[in-house]
C-alpha cells in the first residue's frame, strides 16, 4: 500500500515538469520539420550540410532548442518507463544484460546508417567536405550535432514503441501491422527534419529513422541508439575538420562495435541462460505479454 502510495505522489509531483516536456516537445518537432520543408522547397537545389558554415544567431539558436529538446525527450522516456510501461513488455528475442543489449544498439545502428548511405550520394560527398572552425559559429553547429542523438532518439526511437506498447497496448493487443505503422510514420517524421539536407539526405534518414525504431523495439536500449548517434556525428566533424588521429579513434571503435554486434547477433541461440535479462513486473501492473513482448 505504501509503494502504490509513492508511487502515485511521484506521479503527482513530476506531472507538471513532464507536461511542459511534452508540449515542448509536440511544438519544437512539427515546427523544426516545417522549417526544413520550407527550407528546402525555398532553396532549390541548394544543399545544407553539416559542414555548411552556419552564422552565430542561428547556430546558437539551432543548439539551444535541439538541447531543450533532449532534456525534455529523456525526461519523458525516463517517466514512460516508470510510470506507464510494464516491464513485462520488454522484448526477449535478443537476450541479454542490459550491457549486451547496450553494445548491440550502439552496433547495429550505424550499420542501418551505412545501408541508408547507399541510397544518399550526398552523404558520401558531405563526409568529404571541409569546415572551417575558425568561424565560431561552426562550434555551435558542431556542438548542434553532437547533442542530436540525444535529442533525436528518444522522440523518434523510444517514445513511439514505448507508447505503442505501454497505452495503446493496454487497450488492444497490439499487432504487427501496428508496429510497422508505427516505425513508418516515425521514420517519415525524422526524414522530413532532414529534408533541409536535401532529398536524399531526407530518404537516408527514413532508411536509418526506421532501423533505430525497429532496433530499440527488439533491445529497449535508448543509450546504445543515442551513443552511437553521437559517435557518428563526432566522426562527421572529425572527418570536416580533417582530425585525423580523432576520426581513426571514433571510426575504430564504431567498427568494432558493429562488427562485434553482428558477431553475437548470429550467436543469440548459443548465449548462456545467465546472460538473460529477467524482467520483473512493474508496480501496478499485470502481464498478458507473449514472449516476444507482444500484449
Amino acid at each position: 500500500m505504501n509503494r502504490n502510495n509513492n508511487w502515485n505522489s511521484s506521479l503527482y509531483i513530476a506531472a507538471v515538469p513532464l507536461g511542459l516536456a511534452a508540449a515542448y516537445l509536440v511544438v519544437c518537432w512539427p515546427f523544426e520539420a516545417l522549417v526544413s520543408v520550407q527550407r528546402h522547397l525555398g532553396a532549390g537545389s541548394e544543399v545544407v550540410t553539416e559542414s555548411t558554415p552556419p552564422t552565430m544567431p542561428g547556430a546558437q539558436i539551432g543548439f539551444l532548442i535541439l538541447f531543450f529538446a533532449a532534456v525534455a525527450g529523456l525526461a519523458l522516456v525516463a517517466a514512460v518507463r516508470r510510470f506507464i510501461e510494464p516491464n513485462e513488455t520488454e522484448p526477449n528475442s535478443f537476450p541479454g544484460t542490459w550491457r549486451t543489449r547496450t553494445l548491440m544498439s550502439a552496433g547495429l545502428f550505424p550499420i542501418g546508417l551505412c545501408m541508408a548511405s547507399l541510397l544518399s550520394p550526398e552523404d558520401a560527398e558531405n563526409l568529404s567536405r571541409t569546415s572551417d572552425y575558425g568561424n565560431p559559429a561552426q562550434w555551435w553547429n558542431s556542438a548542434h550535432l553532437l547533442v542530436a542523438g540525444s535529442a533525436e532518439e528518444p522522440f523518434f526511437s523510444a517514445l513511439p514503441v514505448l507508447l505503442l506498447f505501454g497505452v495503446v497496448g493496454l487497450v488492444w493487443r497490439v499487432q504487427p501491422w501496428m508496429l510497422g505503422i508505427v516505425i513508418a510514420s516515425s521514420a517519415l517524421f525524422r526524414a522530413s527534419i532532414h529534408l533541409y539536407q536535401g532529398t536524399g539526405q531526407a530518404l537516408s534518414a527514413f532508411v536509418w529513422g526506421a532501423v533505430a525504431v525497429y532496433v530499440y523495439y527488439r533491445l529497449r536500449s535508448l543509450t546504445g541508439l543515442v551513443l552511437a548517434h553521437t559517435a557518428w556525428n563526432a566522426f562527421v566533424i572529425a572527418n570536416n575538420g580533417d582530425y585525423t588521429a580523432a576520426q581513426i579513434v571514433i571510426g575504430g571503435c564504431i567498427a568494432f562495435t558493429a562488427l562485434w554486434s553482428i558477431y553475437r547477433l548470429s550467436n543469440t541461440s548459443t548465449f548462456d541462460h545467465s546472460d538473460r535479462a529477467c524482467p520483473t513486473a512493474a508496480a501496478g501492473h499485470t502481464s498478458n505479454a507473449t514472449s516476444e513482448g507482444h500484449r
